[in-house]
């Protein structure tokens, strides 16, 4: 497992996992610093590539679309307080 400390202070764990299958698009994974795999642990993306640099990106991609989603709700929520709903 190799750390990746981004220039925000992200921390980022990757791996090699080269799974026993003809498909190179799994060979590495990438998590966040926080990541535990545990079930009831809510969202915790895991990115994946054929590279680790694919993996991270993918990572990244996972977090701003959740972010995207998240300030969307937080919006919405605040126009609805706004207009009295």
């Amino acid at each position: 497992m190799t750390t990746h400390t981004l220039p925000d202070g992200t921390v980022i764990h990757t791996e090699h996992d080269y799974p026993p299958i003809p498909i190179r698009s799994w060979d590495w994974s990438a998590h966040l610093d926080d990541y535990d795999g545990a079930p009831d642990a809510g969202w915790q993306p895991v990115g994946h590539g054929r590279t680790e640099d694919e993996a991270i990106a993918d990572l990244l991609r996972q977090v701003e679309e959740y972010d995207d989603g998240y300030e969307a709700d937080e919006a919405a929520d605040f126009r609805r307080e706004e207009h009295g709903r």
